[in-house]
């Protein structure tokens, strides 16, 4: 007998067709989500850890103006301290020939012959310095991959004030530099920043730091890591005589924050879009189940009434959707691995792993296909049970017919009297039916919300891009001198060729100090009637650099707990190191880093210093030769230390992360688009199966095909309306949560839901419901609807 009814359930899961077909559909993607994302997360997670523990990754890096090597024994007896090392940092440019501008660079400084150190790099290409000549680098590998540079080839490098031809010894990777992120730089650039380690001995002697160093790394036992930031005060105040420009814990490091970003948001996405999908399964399941027991009322009050058991019947009608969510869920690990494999090649091109590879977790496919199955037997739950309270007698008989009547919109005769004789017949079927109607607008409702947070963040990218590149960093260039410079420089610039227009910056590192809490960064001296650095508030409207006190950013503002008109005190990291006070004027939005914004004139009073520039940010000639020449000028300025060139910023992060991004989001919309489409198929289907002998009706007093699946297709816009309309509210919910796991001071996702996201929501909600209608009637042109309405004898 249980063999008879697996046949059976065999010939009905073949005969389902296109009920089965979308509920498959909606469970594959789900699971496909899930596989990919959580796949994709482990890989991420299993790269950063174990390059992390090989590379012996340091806890935290504090910069010093110069320390003598020997003051770190001060520093070793520091509760929680389990290494510290000293070593020499500082950005460079590099001169390539078949380069029209100067490359942007760091040199870092690693002992003479090779021993473990914090930040080990891993060699891939040649091999560590040889010990024969000083005038030795290894190059990070992606950097000389993108130029072709190889072991014993020579490049020209600017350290300090003095310029040096250096023979490549080898090629590495550094898990220091995972995400590497030149000056200003959201996303890496492979070719334009460069990682560049000298030899200790030759460090000390080109940056004069004889005996001493400018940047420590240390280690913390895993007990103290929780109190890293009371550890770097503790460093920070036995070395303040130094000159101490900043302390960063790892968590702030911009390499592993935006890696471990990525890590927390795929987390936040393989458990928000998986769960949508499978509740979306759950219910078509338990439609198609409840349907399903009345079809087959007859059958089960037959077999009660021979005596088979209550238990196995139950089992049986089970097992359909079992069968139906087991086989979604093994079609989606299929489709999830392979997506996985995509997501982690994309990941690979801009994280810097030796070898980032794509694995497979048995573990996590077997997880799938039981929460896919789970699901399923949600969804037919209340079928099984259905059947198992039918009694024989009653079951064999034939339903009684639903009770007629008017609905209540029939009492609203003024609105009644408008509709149109078929409008009447679509309301009436759904107020008839509510159970359907309300698990069609959940349905609706949660497609809505996945769609719209997926169209809400690549909104939010865009506009990250115009507000960052075009609003408020306005410049082509920007120019970071090695040291102070009086208005000179500035003449000197004005008379490149291709410069239209120049500003003075003053960037000041300090500490800010309110109520007790403490932080290393910078204030930004602008001139009151800047043009190149335009600081804006939420609306985008521009703020004003007040004569005195500060504009800060809104990141800070509320790390801080501060608001405008609050006082802020803050002390500067070299010259008269005294602590200030300065009111906070205006909060500014930002999306990059955290800014200090004052007035340049205010700084320079308040250190009482000379009107000193360390940056110059410049507004470029349109005319690509004379931006050319600009830039190849460049290589002759002895006093730049580093050149931002803001074009090549902004198109190697539409080339790099956005594209990725986008790509990533394509899918996701076109799964969330799978949503619409398989729930709206489903009910579609589901009604043409049921109301067979009511439209067969329709057909035989004069309606054609077009004009029945018209029917459904009013039934469905009525459940898309309102659906869209109750699921936009949850859209922007979830979007809030996933760009909550974005937030930190190196990058923030702006949240936003205009009336764009609304409108394209629609318009694509729309594309695949119409897609789904299409199937639907294309099955009502193909039934013969004459036979339908002939009675059986």
């Amino acid at each position: 007998m249980f063999g008879l009814l697996h046949r059976k359930l065999l010939r009905e899961l073949l005969a389902s067709g296109m009920t089965v077909l979308a509920i498959v559909l909606v469970t594959m993607v789900g699971i496909a989500c899930f596989v990919a994302m959580r796949s994709a997360h482990r890989n991420l997670s299993w790269a950063r850890d174990y390059y992390y523990s090989r590379g012996r990754m340091a806890d935290f890096w504090i910069s010093v103006k110069k320390l003598p090597r020997g003051e770190l024994a001060r520093l070793k007896d520091v509760p929680g301290i389990v290494e510290i090392e000293p070593r020499i940092r500082f950005p460079v440019t590099v001169d390539l020939p078949d380069q029209n501008k100067p490359l942007a660079g760091v040199a870092i400084s690693l002992p003479d012959s090779f021993r473990p150190t914090l930040n080990q790099i891993e060699i891939l290409r040649g091999g560590y310095f040889t010990g024969t000549q000083p005038k030795e680098v290894i190059v990070n590998d992606v950097f000389a991959e993108a130029h072709g540079l190889r072991v014993g080839d020579k490049i020209t490098l600017n350290l300090g004030r003095r310029r040096e031809d250096l023979t490549i010894v080898g090629t590495a990777f550094s898990c220091e530099f995972v995400y590497p992120l030149g000056p200003a730089a959201i996303v890496p650039d492979r070719e334009g920043f460069g990682i560049f380690y000298l030899k200790d001995s030759f460090a000390q002697d080109v940056y004069d730091m004889a005996g001493a160093a400018n940047e420590l790394v240390g280690r913390l036992t895993p007990a103290a890591r929780e109190a890293a930031r009371t550890i770097l005060a503790e460093l920070e105040r036995r070395i303040d005589e130094y000159g101490v420009i900043s302390n960063v814990p790892l968590d702030e490091y911009p390499s592993n924050t935006f890696l471990s970003q990525e890590i927390e948001g795929l987390r936040a996405f393989a458990f928000i879009i998986p769960a949508v999908f499978l509740i979306v399964a759950g219910i078509i399941v338990n439609i198609v189940m409840i349907r399903r027991i009345e079809q087959q009322r007859i059958i089960i009050g037959t077999l009660k009434a021979l005596g088979m058991d209550d238990r196995l019947i139950g089992w049986h009608v089970l097992e359909y959707a079992l069968a139906v969510g087991a086989l979604g869920g093994i079609l989606g690990c299929g489709l999830g691995q392979w997506l996985a494999n995509s997501m982690t090649y994309l990941y690979g091109r801009f994280y810097e792993f030796p070898r980032l590879p794509s694995r497979c977790y048995p573990d996590l496919h077997i997880e799938a296909v039981a929460l896919a199955i789970l699901a399923a037997a949600a969804g037919g739950w209340q079928g099984m049970r259905r059947s198992l309270t039918l009694e024989p007698a009653t079951a064999m008989r034939p339903a009684a017919p639903p009770v007629g009547g008017s609905v209540f919109l029939e009492r609203l005769r003024f609105f009644w009297q408008t509709l149109t004789p078929p409008w009447r017949m679509v309301f009436r079927y759904l107020l008839r039916h509510p159970f359907r109607t309300v698990a069609g607008l959940v349905t609706g409702l949660l497609a809505t919300a996945v769609m719209s947070m997926i169209l809400s963040l690549t909104i939010g990218i865009d506009y990250l891009m115009t507000f960052h590149f075009q609003w408020v960093y306005r410049s082509d260039a920007t120019l970071v001198l090695k040291n102070e410079q009086n208005d000179t420089v500035m003449d000197e610039v004005r008379q490149l060729p291709g410069v239209r227009w120049v500003e003075p910056v003053l960037a000041v590192p300090v500490t800010l100090r309110y109520q007790g809490r403490e932080k290393l960064t910078a204030v930004t001296g602008l001139r009151q009637d800047r043009r190149l650095t335009v600081p804006r508030d939420r609306l985008g409207h521009a703020i004003a650099i007040p004569p005195v006190g500060f504009v800060i950013s809104r990141q800070l503002a509320q790390e801080f707990g501060l608001a405008a008109g609050d006082e802020v005190e803050w002390r500067p990291v070299k010259g008269r190191r005294e602590w200030y006070r300065s009111p906070i004027t205006s909060i500014a939005d930002d999306y990059v880093g955290t800014a200090v914004y004052a007035n340049i004139a205010y700084l320079t009073q308040v250190l009482g210093e000379e009107y000193p520039v360390n940056r110059i940010q410049i507004s470029l000639d349109r005319n690509p030769q004379q931006r050319l020449r600009f830039f190849q000028s460049l290589k002759k300025l002895a006093e730049v230390e580093e050149v931002l060139n803001h074009a090549d910023m902004k198109a190697n992060l539409e080339n790099t992360l956005l594209r990725n991004i986008w790509v990533i989001l394509s899918f996701e919309i076109g799964f969330a688009g799978s949503l619409f489409f398989g729930a709206l198929l489903s009910a579609g289907v589901i009604a043409v199966e049921e109301r067979r002998r009511e439209f067969g009706a329709l057909y035989v007093t004069g309606y054609t095909p077009l004009q029945i699946g018209g029917l459904l297709a009013r039934e469905h816009l009525v459940i898309l309306t309102l659906g869209l309309i109750m699921g936009l509210p949850l859209g922007y919910v979830l979007a809030d949560y996933v760009v909550a796991t974005y937030q930190s001071d190196v990058l923030r996702m702006p949240l936003l839901f205009p009336p764009r996201v609304w409108l394209l929501t629609a318009f694509w909600g729309t594309v695949f419901a119409a897609a789904s209608h299409l199937v639907v009637e294309i099955m009502i042109w193909r039934t013969a609807w004459l036979e339908t309405v002939k009675a059986n004898e």
